[in-house]
């Protein structure tokens, strides 16, 4: 008989460790998030729930590892919670049991949740449907692209004259914002920030002007994300110096180097496949809000 829902401790996320190691490549992003628990234990954006097989062993039924996050809503500038969930498990049913005994507010919090395959599982689509969450969602299949972590540690770069590259630092953080379109309403500036103190990340810089001018930087439970150049400076393969940097920094700091890539985007595909990286695992994510209708209310009673 499976147990209660845990949240877990520091020494659960320690025994977690080697179990995930056993599941890797596919699930990268569990992994991710477990590590970004244990390097800032008193950041409680990153939690982990838990359930077991049984209560007396370390088996386990489901894994859910979350990524807490705060997002400005472009239609009222109010601020939201945003529960980016990423997850190991044996069947939906036991899943769903961890997603029913996390605190959403599902009346107010957005919801990213990452499952198995390119489309959801009915069961997954049934239980935000239930919680009023499918006139307001969006599935975005993608496809998980791995390099080994033996392999990227042999990564070697050759700068050209009048570049470096370097970690990330927090006041590149608006920059970096401001540049990512794509997902812009799913973060803020000051978690951008809090990710480049945390995670690996790498930028090139212009030598004469210590200006950067491209970017990639850890983003859990996204992996390897936010790859940009600015305009008049493309073409230079400032792209694969920054993620080559970036693939060896991942590995050194005990994370899986991994991208998510949306079907369709063949470009993305085939840059992140020339440089190795290889195709292992199809997946989705759901993005749900609260209706509009529910929002609206909730603004016109505060």
């Amino acid at each position: 008989m499976a147990g209660p829902v845990t949240l877990a401790s520091r020494s659960d996320l320690f025994r977690l460790l080697s179990f995930l190691d056993s599941q890797l490549p596919a699930n990268g992003e569990v992994q991710m998030v477990v590590k970004a628990a244990l390097c800032a234990p008193a950041n409680t954006s990153y939690r982990v729930y838990l359930l077991h097989q049984c209560p007396s062993n370390e088996t386990y039924s489901a894994i859910v590892a979350v990524k807490k996050e705060n997002v400005i809503s472009a239609d009222t500038q109010e601020n939201h919670t945003i529960w980016n969930l990423a997850e190991w498990s044996v069947d939906e049913n036991a899943l769903l049991h961890v997603y029913e005994a996390i605190d959403i507010d599902w009346k107010k919090d957005l919801v990213f949740a990452f499952n198995k395959y390119h489309n959801p599982h009915e069961k997954i689509l049934k239980f935000f449907d239930d919680r009023g969450r499918l006139s307001e969602h969006h599935v975005y299949s993608a496809g998980r692209y791995v390099l080994d972590i033996s392999e990227a540690l042999k990564l070697q770069t050759s700068l050209p004259d009048g570049v470096y590259v370097k970690c990330l630092e927090r006041h590149h953080a608006p920059l970096i914002y401001e540049h990512w379109t794509a997902f812009k309403h799913t973060t803020t500036v000051e978690d951008i920030a809090d990710e480049i103190d945390l995670l690996p990340s790498a930028g090139l810089f212009l030598k004469d002007k210590d200006e950067l001018v491209s970017w990639i930087m850890g983003h859990a439970p996204m992996g390897m994300s936010r790859l940009f150049t600015m305009d008049g400076h493309r073409r230079k393969g400032y792209a694969t110096l920054v993620t080559l940097y970036m693939s060896k920094r991942m590995a050194q700091s005990g994370f899986l180097p991994y991208v998510n890539i949306v079907v369709g985007n063949t470009a993305s595909a085939k840059f992140f496949e020339g440089l190795g990286f290889r195709f292992v695992c199809p997946l989705n994510a759901v993005l749900t809000k609260p209706p509009i209708e529910t929002t609206n209310r909730n603004s016109d009673t505060n």
